[in-house]
């Protein structure tokens, strides 16, 4: 059920439908509004903790309509782990309003992994917490594991051996990555 209320005594300037994404390539931002007054445009805003919010694109109103429109944005560089989205619909005398806020998991970049063989050290770069780490030969052996902070993690690994290991990261997301030592 849609409710509205309002004592001004004027309408409403947009009336929301719904707000849904939809991975493609990144993530395609939709929303319809049921009707638009005096609607000039419409800032989409992303955000990695829900109050930090940054614009990251905007497409024109209708101006008055009272007919449902779709309209849909294209992101195609959601960031790290967890994106936020709302839209913020702007009216031609600059007040405004917001969407509800709908949230995105990017199951492919959460985390990066890199082997300094100089130094022998592992590096993970890791976005989230509660994270564990296992280092694997390709026989499957186990030859270190532990728990990652979030950030970066910076791991001795002398007793890595020359050839190509497997780091797997485990959290909300499996994460493998193949890693060459010399």
């Amino acid at each position: 059920v849609d409710c509205s209320y309002d004592d001004s005594g004027t309408s409403l300037p947009v009336t929301f439908g719904q707000i849904y994404l939809k991975q493609d390539d990144g993530v395609i931002i939709n929303w319809s509004t049921k009707s638009e007054l005096n609607n000039d445009y419409f800032s989409i805003e992303r955000s990695k903790d829900g109050i930090k919010w940054t614009e990251i694109g905007s497409i024109n109103g209708l101006g008055t309509s009272q007919v449902e429109n779709e309209y849909a944005y294209w992101d195609s560089k959601p960031l790290n782990g967890i994106s936020h989205y709302r839209i913020k619909q702007v009216d031609f005398d600059n007040s405004f309003s917001y969407s509800e806020i709908v949230s995105y998991t990017n199951p492919l970049s959460t985390s990066s992994v890199l082997l300094r063989t100089a130094t022998e050290e592992l590096i993970i770069d890791n976005e989230d917490e509660h994270n564990i780490f296992t280092v694997s030969n390709m026989s499957g052996q186990v030859i270190l594991s532990g728990k990652l902070n979030k950030g970066r993690n910076l791991i001795s690994v002398p007793e890595l051996q020359p050839g190509v290991h497997i780091v797997t990261i485990s959290g909300i997301i499996a994460q493998s990555f193949k890693v060459i030592s010399f």
